[in-house]
């Protein structure tokens, strides 16, 4: 028996009500069976700050005095939950000493007894004395059932727990209830609940209508004409693809890369809560820059001041701020790509996508940037616009744009020793060039200085910022001296940086005396390479190097590797090294920094291997 769309035509060609209902039908089973399952879902958060910044009771938790927090679910699904502890105890704990943190199902008072779902048990000597923890869990849940958080503690009296009145009230619905010790009790324990909840009924209903609209018009036309030949609407589609292609990748890489950054507008991170946060509220109380608050440059605290005039949220304002200059990194390290591989290149157009591609979606800058609320990202941007200018020989331009990279923050410092490299070497420019960059400082900063601050106020700021770590080494990153030990901080610092600076110096002289006796040629590839080699080295070898200081080195490797595909491995790993310092400090995970301070101290080795192999290949290619 053989079957045909002509034979189905010629069946139901006349029956116009039969195919109606087919087509409703098949609609109707979309829309039961299919949309559900698109899962269109947004996030609803808890805004309540932390508990140091508002009212709070204390309870005193130990064996048989409970805190159990019974609240109903609104929606199916909890995205994550925040308890904040304080231990206050004097006495010296047990090692078994512990608090223990249950789910269970419906409503419970007690220490004892209730349905378990699940258990975690921290140990007292993970919660600091007399500093906040702060510990999450993802879960699931049941829509409109009843639950209960209670928190125990076994072999530590006393344990303290710190809870807020009226926290979670908006979030768990009216029925959360807090009891302590089996007695119900004012205010509700402190938990910063997200909820993934579906969208809003118009979204759905849209989407819906969309999706029975082309099935039915899809449908219709088989029937009718009995083929499934391409329409006219869908060359025009497949051409205009064919045509633009190149536009649509950039866009779409580009919206991409801007909804995964929204997924993380809502986090908060410590340097917002300690820093960006009290700076944005003292700015705005005081009006005006007369003051100066917190250590950052004067243009970043403009910025500031002007964020406050547009009554934006100001957690998504230094988001959104950071997230513009991560488009012009983008941008700005495809544009060199662009430059450094010419039209003699056939796959120019690919590789300078590739670039613009993997620097915006690059984890490393979307955490960065999206997550933690820095800004590492604008003055990397400046760095790569700076050796976009050197390649193009724009040699007035590259100082007034590395400027900018120093009015913004000190870390642009790094790329110093490169500049020297590239006067000395090329000799193209006067070095009174570099009279430009604090020329570039004064202006930026003359909003700061028309409020009253002096001339010397734009590197003051930097000097200030050498003080604030007296006792460490290393701030989080896994540098060279990470080797020694996990924790680098000792009485004996202010010796041990002046000998660190001294061997980074060293370690520079001899890599630029090398560059210098082998010709090399400082433009194309070789550019990027030497200015890669000389801000890791800075960066692996200089005290008190936070996690983040790595952006400029890290961002060159991309670049190099996507000129190079021979450096993949070491910028693959180089970036894997700075997501796992940043997950240590965002998510709290688990870090070993002395592992990773070998494997980074392999990746230089290879990296001066890597130098070393192609300058002697592009000077047997001159010869």
């Amino acid at each position: 028996m053989s079957f045909s769309m002509n034979d189905l035509k010629e069946k139901f060609g006349k029956k116009k009500y039969l195919k109606a209902v087919l087509v409703a039908l098949i609609a109707l089973i979309a829309s039961i069976y299919i949309l559900p399952m698109a899962g269109i879902y947004t996030i609803e958060h808890d805004d309540e700050k932390r508990p140091e910044t508002g009212d709070y009771t204390i309870y005193e938790i130990s064996e048989g005095n409970a805190v159990c927090q019974t609240f109903t679910a609104k929606t199916r699904r909890i995205y994550s939950m925040y308890f904040y502890m304080l231990n206050l105890s004097d006495e010296e704990l047990s090692d078994t000493a512990s608090v223990k943190i249950q789910l269970l199902k419906g409503s419970v008072t007690s220490a004892t007894g209730g349905s378990v779902i699940e258990s975690h048990t921290l140990s007292m000597s993970d919660i600091p004395n007399g500093e906040w923890f702060e510990e999450i869990y993802n879960r699931s849940l049941s829509k409109g059932s009843t639950y209960t958080v209670r928190i125990t503690a076994s072999e530590c009296t006393p344990s303290i727990l710190i809870s807020t009145s009226g926290s979670t009230l908006d979030i768990v619905g009216e029925s959360s209830k807090i009891y302590a010790g089996g007695e119900e009790v004012t205010g509700s324990l402190y938990m910063d609940m997200r909820y993934c909840v579906p969208a809003s009924s118009k979204i759905r209903l849209l989407v819906c209508a969309v999706i029975i609209i082309i099935a039915a018009l899809s449908i219709y036309r088989i029937l009718v004409s009995g083929s499934c030949s391409i329409s006219k609407p869908e060359n025009f589609l497949i051409e205009f693809i064919s045509k633009y292609h190149m536009i649509i990748l950039y866009a779409f890489v580009a919206v991409v890369a801007f909804a995964a950054r929204l997924c993380m507008f809502d986090d908060i991170s410590g340097d917002y809560m300690e820093c960006y946060g009290p700076w944005y509220d003292e700015i705005k109380a005081n009006g005006d820059l007369t003051g100066l608050v917190g250590d950052y440059t004067l243009p970043y605290q403009t910025f500031v001041l002007l964020m406050t005039k547009t009554g934006i949220k100001p957690l998504y304002g230094y988001k959104l701020f950071s997230v513009f200059f991560d488009y012009l990194l983008a941008v700005g390290s495809a544009l060199l790509v662009h430059t450094i591989t010419g039209k003699a290149d056939h796959y120019q157009k690919y590789k300078t996508f590739a670039a613009f591609a993997i620097v915006l979606l690059s984890p490393l800058v979307t955490l960065n940037s999206a997550s933690w609320a820095q800004c590492d990202a604008i003055y990397t941007a400046f760095i790569v616009l700076c050796l976009l200018c050197l390649e193009k020989k724009q040699y007035f331009l590259m100082f007034v744009v590395y400027g900018l990279a120093f009015s913004f923050k000190q870390q642009a410092i790094l790329l110093l020793p490169f500049v020297f490299l590239v006067w000395f070497v090329t000799r193209a420019f006067s070095l009174l060039y570099f009279a430009i960059i604090p020329l570039v400082m004064e202006i930026t900063a003359i909003p700061g200085l028309l409020a009253g601050h002096s001339l010397e106020t734009p590197f003051s700021i930097y000097l200030d910022q050498q003080a604030e770590f007296p006792h460490s080494m290393t701030l989080n990153y896994p540098g060279f001296f990470s080797l020694l030990a996990e924790d680098m901080s000792t009485g004996n610092v202010p010796f041990f940086k002046t000998w660190q600076i001294l061997i980074t110096a060293t370690i520079l002289l001899i890599l630029c005396a090398f560059l210098f006796l082998k010709k090399v040629k400082l433009t194309g590839k070789m550019m990027v390479v030497c200015a890669f080699l000389t801000t890791y080295t800075c960066v692996l070898f200089l005290p008190v190097m936070h996690e983040r200081y790595g952006m400029i080195y890290e961002i060159l490797a991309i670049i190099i590797m996507i000129l190079d595909i021979k450096f993949a491995p070491i910028a693959l790993t180089l970036n894997w090294i700075a997501i796992c310092v940043y997950s240590k400090y965002l998510f709290a995970l688990p870090v070993n920094l002395p592992h990773l301070a070998i494997v980074n101290t392999i990746c230089y080795l290879a990296s001066l291997y890597y130098t070393y192999k192609l300058i002697e290949t592009s000077n047997k290619a001159e010869d």
